[in-house]
């Protein structure tokens, strides 16, 4: 066997709910060539000790949501170690929208306001899923990471900001030269805090993703305390044929413990086709805390001044209430602290 590591790279646009694999088996790949038919376009390239392709594919083509939802995979094989994974990405279509929560939003936090105008002006990519420990471990071709909960398909824990950064060089290191071929300029980076709450909100202007309410059956998040549950307690503890308290409440969902991260996509995707945007982990994006949005632009681009000692998070995590999974909710945390709760997804410029 080739003992070089290789990626392949398949771009379509595809149904959410399919494989993305139906073109691969009928393509013949040469290392240095480019084969262009009708629907597929292959490029292969060597960089270093990675093999690379790069596949296109033209000819699917879906609507998802009234709009088409629009994919490609990095499909990752380590001949070394023996490890594959792929991580798929969804393109999200520049618009407008209003960050932040208001002044009525019942738990919301100063740090939120005020609410303002944020227009994203590019299109972008954007991980479907939170970044795996087997993405991780594959493509840093490590044998272990410093996760506390040990699952191949659960996310990737106990990293810091300046983690996340060793995985992207490495990402953008193997991929520049394929890029290059193909007409891409667009690197792997971490979103910015505007990009991650405008795909969160995924057109929703409420609370959460899924509007006033969030259940256990849309994100994993700690509602079996019995404190501080839910936004409006009614008969705390007594479970409905839904499996829910009250109208905005629930407790633990049979068979997922509250106590550590759940597999990625254990539950439906929001509008736009991201998983667990709310719960499971907090994420970090690229942003440097700032106390408040007093002073912000429309500009949906990172914020590098303020205190850059520190960057933010977003979206909550396994141990998190209710209030602190809102689309709006961000805390701040030093660039090199980590645990249990924090992890990450990654974007691409197109």
């Amino acid at each position: 066997m080739n003992r070089k590591i290789y990626f392949l790279l398949i771009c379509s646009s595809l149904l959410w709910f399919e494989s993305t694999n139906a073109k691969e088996q009928n393509v013949t790949q040469k290392v240095g060539d480019i084969n262009n038919s009708k629907d597929v376009l292959v490029i292969n390239h060597v960089s270093g000790d990675f093999n690379l392709t790069y596949m296109i594919d033209s000819k699917a083509n879906s609507v998802v949501h009234d709009s088409k939802k629009e994919t490609f995979t990095f499909k990752i094989g380590n001949a070394i170690s023996k490890k594959e994974t792929e991580i798929k990405f969804v393109k999200i279509k520049q618009g407008c929208f209003t960050m932040g929560s208001p002044i009525n939003e019942e738990h919301g936090n100063d740090n939120e306001k005020p609410q303002h105008q944020v227009c994203i002006k590019k299109d972008f990519w954007l991980s479907e899923t939170e970044i795996t420990q087997e993405q991780w471990l594959t493509i840093l071709n490590k044998e272990n990471s410093d996760s506390k909960f040990k699952t191949a398909t659960r996310p990737v824990e106990n990293i810091s900001w300046d983690d996340t950064k060793k995985f992207i060089d490495k990402l953008n290191s193997v991929a520049s030269e394929i890029f290059k071929r193909a007409g891409e300029t667009g690197k792997f980076r971490l979103p910015s805090e505007s990009e991650w709450e405008y795909t969160a909100r995924a057109g929703e202007k409420e609370a959460f993703f899924t509007g006033k309410c969030i259940t256990i059956n849309e994100a994993h998040y700690d509602a079996g305390s019995g404190i501080d549950i839910g936004f409006t307690q009614i008969n705390p503890g007594i479970i409905n044929p839904n499996n829910e308290v009250g109208d905005c409440n629930s407790i633990n969902r049979k068979g997922i413990s509250p106590s550590m991260t759940n597999i990625v996509k254990s539950f439906k995707p929001n509008k736009w086709g991201l998983y667990d945007m709310a719960g499971n982990v907090w994420e970090w994006v690229q942003d440097c805390w700032n106390e408040n949005y007093q002073n912000r632009s429309e500009n949906s681009a990172a914020m590098e001044t303020g205190d850059c000692t520190q960057h933010v998070l977003r979206g909550g995590s396994w141990n998190s209430l209710p209030k602190n999974i809102r689309s709006a909710v961000r805390i701040p945390a030093y660039h090199d602290n980590k645990d249990e709760t924090m992890g990450f997804r990654i974007a691409k410029d197109l």
